[in-house]
């Protein structure tokens, strides 16, 4: 199976998402389930989300009463961090979607009409909440990844100029609630960075040349924003010590800071980690980052499922508090893709927020 191929199973339900539903919690689901005893699984206080991403075009229609909705319940939880996922997104056609009111060539065009950008940072600093705007993504990502120094190079300077116009339209206006800064592009354990790889350096210097682009511009224009990104992995085409490898080598050559956020993906819910590989993954994460000196370590926890018809669907509770648990022995905070999309009882099924609050409130899931 190709590296694309692997990804579209391992990664991402957007384009699932975007194609339709926005009742993605509401089935059952389990193929990745935990053994029965996994119900009786001690929870602690620390172990609990920090924040959750949002995708734009799912609250793109949101009302602030909506808004209100959904804050209130996530403040509730322990909540203050919201990961805004894009501001713009071009497809592989070449067509921009635009959630703000751009003036940069292509995005114009593709404005929506409805500013999501503004709407979200005037209710989350309305509500306390951190915002990681997510600056853009080229759907060419996919293809062209590290393969195509220019198109790569060409890619992260429209990041920048997109940078640009939210920094100058929205910082100043939600100083408190503008925190930082969303890479969307997705690196993942490729054939090329393998040890064994006769690329490996070159695809490495590629990688870490096009981040420092954007990295040394974001420098430049906010120096005081963390920067997080959230890489993917899957465990059947590599080993967790290529992995440390690859992480340890590209954070040496990256102008990264130390407030600067790597937040992996678990990818159990795309299925790309089995969760009895979880642990040795993410300390393989963790000793690059201790080793390198080099940014703050997060998780990015699945809640996410699919069902035996390949439909993307909540995660039960039983996974995903061990998933929780397992990333938090290496992590400073645990956020999660994505509680508005699964969790909320204002998009799915009342009963798994219910669960959730049960969990973290006493320690325990409740037993049926």
């Amino acid at each position: 199976m190709d590296i694309i191929n692997i990804k579209k199973l391992t990664v991402k339900l957007i384009s699932i998402l975007a194609c339709g539903s926005l009742l993605l919690g509401l089935c059952s689901c389990g193929t990745n389930e935990l053994p029965s005893d996994s119900t009786d699984v001690k929870g602690t206080k620390q172990v609990k989300l920090s924040g959750t991403f949002i995708q734009s075009w799912l609250c793109s229609t949101w009302s602030d009463e909506r808004w209100a909705l959904e804050l209130t319940n996530l403040k509730d939880l322990g909540m203050d961090i919201v990961v805004l996922g894009d501001s713009a997104v071009k497809s592989t056609a070449g067509k921009w979607t635009a959630f703000y009111p751009s003036e940069l060539d292509g995005l114009k065009d593709g404005y929506l009409g409805s500013d999501t950008i503004d709407n979200a940072l005037r209710n989350c600093q309305k509500f306390g909440f951190k915002v990681f705007v997510g600056m853009s993504l080229d759907e060419k990502w996919w293809d062209k990844f590290v393969y195509d120094e220019e198109w790569l190079y060409s890619a992260m300077n429209k990041c920048n100029d997109i940078a640009d116009e939210l920094y100058k339209n929205y910082h100043e206006k939600y100083s408190d609630a503008f925190y930082g800064w969303y890479w969307n592009p997705e690196i993942w354990n490729a054939e090329v960075f393998k040890s064994t790889s006769a690329v490996r350096e070159k695809s490495i210097e590629t990688l870490s040349t096009g981040m420092n682009i954007c990295l040394d511009h974001l420098n430049e224009l906010s120096p005081d924003m963390p920067f997080m990104f959230s890489p993917f992995a899957n465990t059947e085409i590599g080993s967790a010590d290529d992995n440390y490898l690859f992480w340890k080598d590209l954070f040496n050559s990256t102008h990264f800071r130390k407030f600067d956020i790597l937040c992996p993906m678990d990818s159990v819910g795309a299925g790309g980690t089995k969760i009895q590989y979880l642990d040795k993954w993410f300390e393989a994460y963790s000793k690059a980052v201790t080793e390198t000196g080099k940014l703050k370590f997060w998780s990015n926890c699945e809640d996410f499922d699919y069902t035996t018809a390949n439909e993307a669907c909540t995660a039960d509770m039983g996974r995903f508090s061990k998933q929780m648990e397992i990333t938090s022995k290496y992590c400073e905070k645990i956020i999660t893709f994505a509680y508005s999309h699964y969790y909320s009882p204002y998009n799915a099924v009342e009963g798994y927020n219910a669960t959730y609050k049960d969990y973290i409130e006493n320690g325990r899931l409740e037993q049926e």
